[in-house]
This record gives structure tokens, sequence and C-alpha cells, in this order.
């Protein structure tokens, strides 16, 4: 029987730095659109389907942060995670802040190897349902919406899952 998405939901976190959860929905401080729709598929993003993100060419980080920013995870039942990534590129002299495009792709990189690292650790019973790899959470089923500035050089990416049914 195939599988249809009929609906995506939040996927809860901690914020960074505190043992509060996300309320939802959360500020974004960069958000990610398909076609007006909030939210991009990482699995598209990791496959190089990005053609219909909008405004791809728009420059995300302007002076907001420095040449580097990380990137943190903090879902429920796994240790907190974080990657640091370039926010500029150097074209010819002065740094130019990522592109939209390139900033989803980092975030969508950094999903799959938080995926990838934790998909065989085991997790408590309580958030079982947010066990990452296999038929569980995975890229196909994950959205990225945005990111929620946590701290000066900080982002915490905002993930919707798809419910199957």
């Amino acid at each position: 029987m195939e599988q249809i998405v009929t609906s995506r939901g939040l996927v809860p976190q901690r914020k960074y730095g505190t043992n509060a959860m996300f309320t939802p929905p959360p500020k974004l401080d960069i958000e990610f659109c398909v076609k007006k729709v909030k939210g991009i598929r990482v699995s598209d993003v990791l496959l190089g389907n990005v053609g219909g993100l909008d405004e791809p060419d728009a420059k995300v980080f302007n002076d907001q942060v420095g040449q580097k920013v990380s990137y943190r995870l903090e879902m429920l039942g796994y240790e907190s995670f974080s990657v640091q990534r370039n926010a500029r590129s150097r074209p010819m002299g002065s740094p130019v802040s990522h592109a939209r495009q390139k900033v989803v792709t980092q975030v969508a990189e950094i999903i799959q190897k938080f995926i990838n690292d934790n998909m065989n650790r085991q997790i408590d019973g309580e958030h079982l349902q947010w066990r990452v790899g296999g038929g569980m959470v995975n890229a196909d089923r994950l959205f990225i919406t945005g990111l929620m500035r946590v701290s000066p050089g900080s982002f915490q990416p905002v993930l919707e899952v798809s419910y199957l049914f």
C-alpha cells in the first residue's frame, strides 16, 4: 500500500541553552519556502532538488554573523548536536553572506549527519517516536521550515515531520 502524506507537525526540540521546549510556532529568523509554502524536504535538498526554493539567491545572514555560524539540533531523547559551518564566502576580497540555497544545503547535510551519527543509538521509551533513521524520522519525512537564532553566532533549524497514513 502506498503511503500518503496528509499533514506535517513540528518536531519538538529543546531551545538551545535551556531545558525549555520550542513554543509553537517558533519565531523564524530565516524561512525556507517552496513556491510560497513553508518547508523544504531534507531528502530533496540532499539530492539537489531545490528548484522551487523561494529566493534561492537571497543573502540570508548579511551582517548578522561573522565568518562562521553554528547550527544546533536539540532533538528529544538525544544529546545536543552542534556543527559549525562557514556563513560567508570571499569571492573577491570582502566576505559575502551565503545565499539561501547554500544555507539550506548546509542545514540538510547537518541533519543527515545527525541522523547517521544517531541512528543506532538507544533512545528512552518516552521519546521513541522521535527515533532517527530507518523508517522512523528520516530525511524523507523531515522538512526544514527555517532557522531560529539562539545566540549571536548560532542558529537552530526548525523542523517539521510528515505524518504518513
